[in-house]
């Protein structure tokens, strides 16, 4: 039956309207003030949050319960809903024809084209797609803010709500060229579905540009995505005015995202990219950006044993939970790069790997490192030349003098072993393996131990001697403008070490005695107790009764939004948490437990209610939630019809009985949940005939 209207106003569905904008009609419509409030009202299952809106457009089970309450007729609201192609909560969505993931469709802010929405009176759903920057009919780029005052539009008002005309507001929009305008609408007309997975992968690499630097925030990225799709790097690069400033960077590095995928086509459009040289040299800021090891070894083009080689040799630096840190990579690409032809440059690594195929890569790059600069060329060397051992040291003739061990070294020295083992790793003190009584003990000439200590000194050796905390006297010294040479953060020093002139300089009762302030930001311990309006990773996780580990997974999961995304360490508003918390209290139940509340199994409470689409089942982590009311209607059917498999329990028989007896026409069930091959029937417990085949017990 048709819906009967709950409301005064019913807006009726535009072809390639957006959900939203369906919604956000039926709110204005009905004078409610915001979208969410209207929405929840509707539905109060939903999050009465921004992110609610986004779980409401990607939910088609959530969306078509909410337009029900509203009255809305079904087959209006098909016209809108964003099916999903598949039973997961991350299952792709069919968005115009065309598969996308959920994370490829933003409702953060409402971006539209002004003329447009003048003309029609509402949105698009083709500027849903997180990739979507111009209007192909009127050739210009889509906004999301106020092109006059700049106010910033969200789905909750309509974007004329901040009082500006819209006639001045549509003037005032950027224009852009035909080719790059119908970019995103030509695919979608001409349902390319490789065409649009390759051109939302490209949206990621230009957002990558743009987090180093190499186009600023006001120019438009949709020209470096037109050349970029048709195999092209961009005529010019779109860098902010002025010089230069950063690294070179690698082509390799600039197509990371692409080179990382792990779909053929994507890698073979980036390996396209690399093959046509670009006119223009790229220079950005890499910092402190880690990658995952797999995205290291793609964009390195190399194997996991050369690798691993690399990573213990100290090619390449290492960051927390095996990340390998970019800047290394970049570096890396750029001195092999120098010594292969100009027209192996692209893919530099592989070739030299396959040039020396009688040493390993580690050893070629160490002997370049090595000889840079005052040697012969690689080509001319002979490979017994070259051997690196354990300490990166090259072996080849013994040293004169006497040899220190690391227990004098560290004696010598003033420190601890682990700062030395740290030094040597990171090439500041020779060192090489090997002793008369043990092959694996550190030999350190009495020379190199000396010059050693005339030109550095231990941060903690400095803290000792004025009687203060290793670590924080460190940090001061940073504070007051040192700068350490190696240490935590910076190569593979345990220890911060600081060149000693350097600290000669230094007034070292005065750094001792002046107030301390953290070099990295960092809040003191008084500072942090007073900051109570945030939560840290570990206290969000106690709060929400999760695994610290868990937390990003809720957070990709959409259940609660951190103050700062790409933070390596998450924050969160106390208030926020506190709320998600009080809520999975007060209106969700573990699945385990819902599944004992009806005696079934967890396996067969999912084949039975979930699979078959009768109540929702939601990720938390790496658990599964059921809402308490959903929960509710399970236990009010199982009150009076049951699966086959547990009346037969119930009475000592078979659980083919009581579909025995369907099949012969004698019980009929009283509920079918699913359809296809997920369908459940559920039969009555109370029904005569189940009467006649009960055990005595």
């Amino acid at each position: 039956e048709m819906n009967q209207p709950s409301m005064p106003f019913l807006p009726h569905a535009q072809p390639g309207e957006s959900p939203l904008s369906l919604l956000r009609r039926a709110a204005l419509g009905n004078g409610y003030p915001s979208l969410i409030s209207f929405a929840f009202s509707m539905n109060p299952y939903l999050d009465y949050s921004d992110t609610g809106l986004g779980t409401l457009a990607r939910s088609p089970l959530l969306f078509r319960a909410t337009c029900a309450t509203l009255g809305m007729p079904e087959d209006e609201v098909n016209l809108v809903v964003y099916e999903r192609c598949g039973c997961g909560r991350m299952d792709h969505l069919l968005w115009n024809g065309l598969q996308v993931a959920p994370g490829d469709l933003q409702f953060r802010r409402s971006r539209m084209c002004i003329a447009c929405y003048l003309e029609h009176g509402y949105a698009f759903a083709e500027w849903d797609h997180v990739a979507a920057y111009s209007c192909a009919q009127h050739k210009v780029l889509l906004t999301d803010a106020c092109p006059v005052c700049h106010a910033p539009w969200d789905w909750n008002r309509t974007p004329f709500s901040c009082g500006c005309d819209p006639e001045a507001m549509a003037h005032r929009q950027q224009t852009c060229s035909k080719e790059p305008a119908g970019l995103l609408h030509r695919l979608v007309e001409q349902q390319e579905q490789a065409g649009l997975r390759l051109y939302t992968a490209l949206h990621s690499v230009v957002n990558w540009w743009r987090a180093l630097g190499l186009i600023d925030p006001g120019v438009p990225l949709v020209t470096a995505l037109a050349s970029l799709l048709h195999g092209n790097w961009p005529e010019e690069p779109d860098a902010p005015t002025g010089p230069p400033a950063g690294e070179a960077l690698h082509p390799r590095t600039l197509l990371a995202p692409l080179l990382a995928s792990r779909d053929a086509d994507l890698v073979a459009h980036g390996t396209l990219l690399l093959a046509k040289p670009s006119r223009h040299q790229w220079t950005g800021q890499l910092g402190d950006i880690t990658w995952h090891q797999h995205t290291a070894m793609a964009v390195l083009g190399i194997g996991r044993v050369p690798f691993a080689r690399l990573k213990k040799d100290g090619h390449l630096l290492s960051a927390d939970r095996h990340r390998i840190r970019a800047v290394s990579v970049n570096a890396l690409l750029l001195l092999a790069s120098h010594h292969v032809e100009k027209q192996e440059t692209a893919d530099p690594l592989p070739i030299l790997l396959a040039r020396y195929r009688n040493r390993s890569l580690s050893a070629v790059i160490s002997s370049i490192v090595n000889r840079e600069g005052s040697q012969p060329s690689i080509s001319e060397a002979s490979p017994s030349d070259y051997v690196q051992d354990k300490g990166g040291q090259t072996a080849g003739g013994k040293s004169e003098g006497p040899y220190f061990t690391l227990a004098e070294a560290t004696r010598r020295l003033k420190t601890n072993p682990e700062s030395v083992r740290g030094v040597i790793s990171a090439g500041l003190l020779q060192a090489k393996r090997g002793g008369h009584t043990n092959a694996v003990q550190w030999l350190i000439e009495e020379e190199a131990l000396r010059a050693f200590d005339r030109r550095y000194v231990f941060g903690s050796t400095v803290a000792r001697e004025q009687g203060a905390s290793p670590t924080t006297f460190s940090n001061r010294l940073r504070s007051a403008g040192a700068v350490p040479v190696s240490g935590p953060g910076i190569d593979s020093g345990a220890t911060f070490l600081f060149l000693r002139e350097e600290i000669e300089k230094l007034d070292l009762e005065s750094i001792r005695e002046a107030p301390y302030s953290s070099p990295a930001g960092r809040k003191t311990a008084a500072a942090r107790r007073k900051s109570t309006d945030q939560m840290t990773t570990a206290l969000a996780a106690e709060s929400l009764g999760v695994d610290p580990r868990a937390v990003r997974t809720i957070v990709s999961q959409g259940w609660i939004t951190p103050l700062d995304r790409e933070a390596r360490y998450l924050s969160f508003r106390k208030a926020e948490v506190l709320s998600l918390a009080a809520r999975l209290n007060q209106n969700y139940q573990d699945l385990e437990i819902a599944a004992e509340a009806t005696g079934q199994s967890v396996h067969a409470f999912r084949r039975t209610w979930i699979d078959t689409g009768f109540i929702n089942g939601h990720r938390f982590g790496n658990r599964t939630i059921i809402a308490y009311s959903d929960l509710q209607k399970v236990l009010s059917v199982w009150d009076e019809a049951a699966t086959g498999t547990e009346i037969g329990k119930q009475l000592g028989r078979h659980r083919y009985l009581c579909s025995n007896l369907k099949k012969m026409g004698r019980l009929k069930p009283c509920y079918v949940l699913g359809t296809g091959s997920k369908k459940v029937f559920l039969y009555p417990r109370n029904d005569p005939l189940l009467r006649h085949y009960q055990l005595d017990t």
